[in-house]
Formats: C-alpha cells, structure tokens, sequence
C-alpha cells in the first residue's frame, strides 16, 4: 500500500522574501549637530529615568520579598507556639495578621540597622536625579 506523501506547509509570509528600501534622507532633512546634542541629552535623560524606575521597582520588590520572609517566620513561631491546642485557620490568620504589621516591620528593620546600611550603600552609588 502506498501513502501519499504531502508537500510540507510553508508559512503564506515569510521574513526572508520580504526586501526592505532604505530611504535616503535629503540633505535638508539631517540634522545639525547642535540638535544632535540635544537628542543625545535627552536619551540619556531618558534612560536615567528608567534606570532610576527600575531601582524603585526592585526596591519594591525586595521590600515585599521581606515582608513575606517575616510573615512566614512569625507564622512558624505561631504555630510552634500553639501546635498543641486546635487552632482554626481563621484565628491564627487573623492572629498573623495583627502581629505582622507595618510598624513591627518598621520596628525590625530599625532594629536590624537596614536603615544605616542603606544610607552608607547610597553614598557609595548616589542616584541620578
């Protein structure tokens, strides 16, 4: 018995049979280097901006990374704790979330010097403002 052989399905479009003109600009239309300048000025602002975002970013994430951290530690302590006596979910989570707060983690951090290391880190690497 003989089977068909089919022909493999090409892509309807393909990358490479597409040619691509470059349009050559008129001499009028180049700028001077007086406007290059600026254009250069403003990339690089541009990039101090995304630069200065993507540490605000990290900075957010590392903060939420910690809080996490936290949270599961004094879940664990709770539950050490309390691991004899039946515990609802609902009061050991509601227990978690009175002792996880923002000002025990202000309190942690104060007490761990976060707040010192970061300002000596800044100094080193000042920021582009």
């Amino acid at each position: 018995m003989t089977t068909k052989r089919r022909r493999p399905r090409g892509r309807p479009f393909s990358e490479n049979k597409v040619h691509v003109k470059k349009a050559k600009l008129a001499p009028s239309l180049i700028k001077p280097s007086s406007q290059c300048g600026a254009f250069v000025a403003s990339v690089s602002h541009f990039h101090a901006l995304q630069t200065c975002s993507s540490r605000a970013a990290e900075a957010d994430v590392l903060e939420w990374l910690g809080d996490a951290i936290i949270g599961e530690l004094v879940g664990r302590c709770l539950l050490s704790q309390f691991h004899r006596a039946p515990l609802n979910a609902q009061v050991f989570r509601n227990l978690r979330l009175a002792i996880v707060t923002n000002r025990n983690l202000a309190k942690v951090y104060d007490a761990m010097s976060y707040k010192r290391r970061h300002q000596k880190n800044s100094v080193n690497h000042p920021t582009v403002s």
